[in-house]
């Protein structure tokens, strides 16, 4: 595959992330409207968040929940500081009494999942160095907020 350093532009991610949110907004209106059998009822996602490669064109947007499994890559820095799907245990620098959420379980660690998963299938080389994340926003009213212990520890370019 063709490596080449793309600039990334943060504003146009976090763009990104806030026309995310609306579409996000308008699905959960859309089932509660017209709810399908079988289907259950969907709340809003918390957070969501965009992610890209500089080395290489893909960009890909996902929101908070829980992470059943995850990219080598990714798992093997989320181990250093415990378990998928557990608070961190191991090595979790400290802030001033921040939240200790579930490792896996942010925003920006599936949008990350997703660059990667995308980066294996072209057969690409990958470093969470060289992701880069638009502003976590809150999905029900796109307010920003700061990414997360968890996050900023595990994905070096987390905001």
């Amino acid at each position: 595959p063709q490596t080449f350093i793309m600039p990334v532009n943060i504003a146009k991610l976090n763009r990104t992330c806030e026309e995310y949110c609306g579409q996000l907004r308008n699905k959960v209106v859309l089932q509660r409207k017209f709810p399908k059998q079988g289907n259950p009822y969907w709340d809003y996602p918390t957070v969501a968040s965009v992610c890209q490669s500089d080395r290489f064109n893909c960009t890909c947007k996902n929101h908070s929940r829980p992470m059943r499994s995850c990219n080598n890559l990714l798992l093997h820095e989320i181990q250093n500081y415990g378990n998928l799907g557990e608070p961190a245990t191991r090595n979790r620098p400290l802030y001033n009494g921040s939240p200790n959420y579930p490792l896996g379980n942010c925003a920006e660690q599936h949008a990350a999942n997703d660059v990667l998963n995308a980066l294996d299938k072209k057969n690409c080389p990958k470093s969470l160095n060289d992701l880069y994340f638009s502003r976590a926003r809150y999905v029900r009213d796109s307010r920003e907020l700061d990414a997360c212990v968890n996050c900023r520890t595990i994905l070096p370019n987390a905001q």
